[in-house]
């Protein structure tokens, strides 16, 4: 199962290291989303040593590089700067996401109003809308593959 976080109007999905936001797919480069990765998984707010220590090991005095990445991660979730968003920013600490929800799935509310007709589609042409049912229950829990797209 993916490792999928929702805040805000984004959709970050660590397994795939995929974000979305408003449902449309963000191209953003591999720091940020690590960053953001970071932040989601952590649920509380990450020091800025913290965030140095993990993503720059090497690097002294990337304090700079540090910034600029979280603005490029704020960029990515569509946070406007000096606006409140849910990547927030505690002065002389670190940072942190607000809002953040993990979920168990990453079957698009598309996807799922998409097998629940399927379902009510096939009940109605006779089949036994139970089984139509427990069809589309398998396939949003991920066995997709078992049974293919309508």
């Amino acid at each position: 199962m993916a490792e999928v976080y929702r805040f805000g109007a984004c959709e970050l999905d660590a397994t795939n290291a995929r974000l979305t936001r408003c449902g449309q797919l963000v191209r953003v480069r591999p720091l940020p989303l690590d960053v953001l990765v970071t932040l989601a998984r952590s649920a509380r707010l990450v020091t800025t040593g913290e965030l140095l220590d993990l993503h720059w090991p090497q690097s002294a005095g990337a304090e700079a590089t540090l910034h600029a990445t979280v603005n490029a991660a704020r960029r990515a979730i569509g946070q406007l700067p000096g606006q409140p968003g849910p990547l927030e920013s505690v002065h002389g600490r670190g940072y942190q996401l607000i809002g953040v929800a993990r979920t168990e799935s990453t079957v698009s509310a598309a996807r799922r109003a998409r097998w629940r007709a399927y379902a009510e589609r096939a009940a109605s042409s006779g089949m036994d809308p139970r089984h139509c049912l427990e069809v589309a229950d398998a396939l949003l829990a991920g066995e997709v593959s078992r049974y293919g797209e309508p």
